[in-house]
């Protein structure tokens, strides 16, 4: 069975590609929390099914999906931290462009009065 081109990305793709960093940012950060809060509660209720004298296999698994959970709320909030720092980044960048940009219309400016201040002292009224 062929798949045509356009069925073979996920749907939410453009989706995703088309929010803001900010909103990703948000996004990750909101659901790397509720993942690693609830891989420590399932990780604290095998412990506590450990202790009770429950059957093994039932906290080893429970143990495995809290270790599952963890991981998958640690990488996620991993990745909302690089869209953190990529926000950062690109602030303080377009502030030091706006600094660079003020600082050569000033210096365009300053070089602008020299050289009229030069034309009018050049300029012999007598002439």
């Amino acid at each position: 069975m062929n798949v045509p081109k356009s069925a073979a990305k996920p749907p939410g793709r453009k989706l995703i590609k088309r929010l803001s960093l900010r909103t990703k940012w948000t996004l990750l950060a909101i659901a790397g929390l509720v993942l690693t809060l609830f891989g420590l509660s399932f990780l604290v209720n095998a412990n506590a099914l450990r202790l009770a004298g429950s059957p093994s296999p039932k906290w080893i698994i429970l143990g495995i999906y809290s270790f599952a959970m963890l991981s998958a709320g640690f990488l996620i909030l991993g990745q909302a931290f690089r869209f953190r720092l990529l926000i950062d980044f690109r602030r303080e960048t377009r502030r030091e462009i706006n600094r660079l940009k003020k600082r050569m219309e000033v210096k365009r400016m300053k070089d602008l009065e020299t050289l009229q201040k030069l034309q009018a002292k050049t300029k012999n009224p007598t002439k």
